[in-house]
Parts: structure tokens; sequence; C-alpha cells
């Protein structure tokens, strides 16, 4: 019993022997190797404003960027879905700012208007049929100071009958699909001020979950127009 132990126990010591000797005679050989994008940033909730018109009417504030995220998972079985944009979740307001300096009379009016752009990724495949919700509510809010504007500093809102949404939300497709310039809000008779449209709830609905969309990154623009007339 004892010889049976003690030829174990040699034998394991001979093979743990010559692991050792093998590690440190040969060096490891690298067979495979591949990476792992990481991506981070910041990014300004809004373009950067122009300065305040003297005497003239221009768009102030207007947002940057919406963004609906870029790591989804296509689920070919599934009906077309709907995603919140990222930074605006839980009420959040994004806001259009129209500065009017003119001088207040009978007959100053601006129309803001909003169109989107087809929704492509870098070999022009379009994401087809998206479109982007956004509620605006019943009111036009006032906006004071100089800083980008958020929830807590835009809170007065405007009589109707100086400016007001054109509805209470609007959809914007895509040219191909049939989409066009949708009116946003409107200054009936403005005076002097500026007048803060916002914007929540924001999404963009019926994605399709296609095969050919997988791996793919889609963007577009949505084009903000002022008018000084309704």
């Amino acid at each position: 019993m004892n010889k049976k132990k003690l030829v174990t126990s040699l034998v394991t010591t001979s093979m743990l022997g010559g692991l050792l000797v093998g590690g440190m005679s040969a060096s490891a050989a690298q067979v495979d190797s591949d990476k792992t994008k990481v991506e981070f940033g910041f990014i300004k909730d809004y373009n950067p404003p122009k300065p305040a018109p003297a005497g003239d009417i221009t768009l102030r504030w207007t947002p940057k960027a919406f963004q609906f995220g870029n790591a989804h998972t296509v689920v070919t079985s599934s009906a077309p879905k709907t995603y919140d944009e990222i930074n605006t979740t839980g009420g959040v307001g994004r806001y259009v700012v129209v500065d009017d300096q003119r001088p207040t009379a009978a007959g100053n009016e601006w129309k803001l208007e909003a169109a989107l752009s087809d929704l492509e990724d870098s070999a022009s495949l379009q994401l087809a049929g998206a479109e982007i919700d956004i509620d605006l509510g019943a009111q036009v809010y006032d906006y004071t100071g100089s800083n980008e504007p958020v929830d807590a500093d835009i809170t007065t809102p405007i009589a109707t009958a100086i400016a007001l949404p054109s509805a209470t939300s609007i959809t914007l497709a895509q040219p191909t699909d049939g989409g066009g310039t949708v009116e946003v809000s409107t200054g009936p008779g403005t005076i002097q001020g500026a007048y803060a449209t916002k914007m929540t709830n924001i999404k963009l609905t019926n994605v399709a979950q296609l095969a050919t969309y997988d791996g793919k990154q889609f963007s577009g623009d949505i084009t903000w127009t002022l008018s000084d007339n309704i």
C-alpha cells in the first residue's frame, strides 16, 4: 500500500516537471485577435445660439440632435417598433425658440415649420416608413435670459392670441414616404420677446424589423424653417 502511494506521487511530480520545462522552453504564439469599439462622448443639447436680432426675428435655439439609440437588435419576427428619444424620457422637454425683436406693431406674425429628411445609412439604404412623433401641448412659453432652454426656466405660458402650437402633436414623415413640411407653431400677434415651443414624448415610430437593417446605422435631419408671416 505504501509502495503504490509512492509511485503515484512520483508520477505526478514527473508530469509537473515536464509541464514546467515545456512552459519555460517555448513562447506562446498568438493565433487570433479582434477589437471591440468603445464609444463615449458629451453632446450639447442645442445648436450654438444665434445672437438676439436687432429689430428682426430669428431662430434663437434649436435642438442639436434627437438620439434614439444605436445598439438596438433587429427582431424579424416582430411588428414595427417605437423607440424613445433617449435624452427626453420622463417628460423632459426640448425647445425651439423664436426671438422676435421687431418693433411691436399690428400685423407682426411668424410661423415655425419642420421637415424631416429621409433616414438612411451610409449606403443610402432607407429606414423606410419610420416617422417621428412629437407632442407640443397647448402652449408656447416665454423665454428669457441667454442660457440653453431647460424645463426649470421655461414655465410662463404665452397668451394664445400672441403665440400658440399649431397642434397638440405632430408627425414628421420622410419625403420618400410622402412626408413634407409640417407647421409647428405660429405667432399671430407677436410683440417683442422670445417664444419657446416645447417638445416632449419625442419618438421614432413605425420602425420595421427587417433583416437588411441588422448592423446598420441610420441618420437624417429635421429642418426648422421660420417665416415672418402666417
